[in-house]
């Protein structure tokens, strides 16, 4: 007689703190490892996406070396009455913030007193996370204040948007 025996295992519940990571082409590498009840079987790491994201299979850390998505998987086999297991997250990586000023008007500006004169200046930018910051540098700058020291833009996008700088004497 053939007779089958059928074992049981456990779920190891194997799986990330985190189901999704954003990271910036810039940025260092990073681990961020799985954790698992089967502390016998090592558990593997790899990447869906190797020009996006490369992994270390044993440690889980993660060296980012393109723009894109990628998914970064763990698995372990069974051990110690534990059932295979695997688990992942997605990691998308965003290229560098950008941003692109051009000036619409005419370069020379002269104001007096009581007559303002406005510059016209066409701005492009992406992937922004904070505002854009405003300085006056040069030879003299000390001389010179700023009302408001930065352009608040809160999509992370800005596309051809034509601002204008008042610029009035007092």
């Amino acid at each position: 007689d053939n007779v089958n025996v059928y074992t049981a295992c456990n779920a190891s519940n194997l799986a990330f703190a985190n189901s999704s990571i954003t990271k910036m082409i810039s940025d260092a590498s990073f681990t961020q490892t799985a954790i698992s009840l089967n502390i016998t079987a090592p558990i593997v790491y790899s990447s869906s996406a190797t020009g996006v994201a490369t992994v270390n299979s044993s440690t889980g850390e993660v060296n980012v070396v393109g723009i894109g998505s990628t998914i970064i998987s763990a698995s372990q086999a069974s051990a110690n009455g534990y059932c295979p297991a695997s688990a992942s997250y997605s990691l998308t990586v965003t290229p560098l913030p950008t941003v692109t000023l051009t000036d619409i008007t005419d370069i020379t500006l002269n104001a007096i007193i009581n007559h303002s004169v406005t510059q016209t200046m066409n701005i492009n930018a992406v992937n922004l996370s904070t505002d854009l910051g405003l300085a006056i540098t040069g030879p003299n700058a000390d001389l010179f204040t700023l009302s408001q020291y930065t352009v608040t833009e809160t999509g992370g996008n800005v596309l051809n948007t034509a601002i204008t700088i008042t610029y009035s004497p007092i």
